[in-house]
């Protein structure tokens, strides 16, 4: 949380999101999101997140974008991606084996009805997510 001062220097509380874009670097500040569409704070992750190791996989711009753009309808898998984290080469989620599971599954739902310019970057994601689960489901 950001805390900003009124005309006094009295602190007020203000939830900003400081964002920018990997593509064309343009940034910003968004205020008053809480209980808008984009508000995605009551959405938990996985109950082992902050106690388990973690998969990170590092996505491509480009896969990125189509994604977010394919799950924008579904919060839950929408949360798991938005919370990426800016990487040398690009965006890294970083997920538990079960959020992976489940986001393989909704990016592969999600390809079955995309439009042809989006399919390819879903394929590549489709492909990153398969590798990163371990084969006998444990986490090494």
């Amino acid at each position: 949380m950001l805390v900003e001062h009124d005309e006094n220097g009295q602190p007020i509380e203000d939830v900003r999101i400081l964002w920018e874009c990997p593509v064309c670097k343009d940034y910003g500040v968004i205020r008053n999101w809480e209980g808008s569409d984009w508000d995605l704070s009551d959405i938990e992750r996985d109950d082992g997140f902050w106690e388990s190791e973690t998969l990170n996989v590092h996505l491509s711009d480009e896969e990125y974008l189509a994604v977010r753009e394919a799950l924008a309808d579904g919060r839950r898998l929408l949360a798991l991606v938005i919370v990426a984290k800016a990487g040398a080469t690009g965006p890294v989620v970083e997920l538990t084996s079960s959020e992976m599971e489940l986001l393989l599954k909704g990016v592969a739902e999600a390809l079955k009805r995309a439009p042809l310019a989006r399919r390819k970057p879903l394929q590549a994601l489709v492909g990153k997510l398969t590798q990163a689960l371990p084969a006998d489901g444990s986490m090494h």
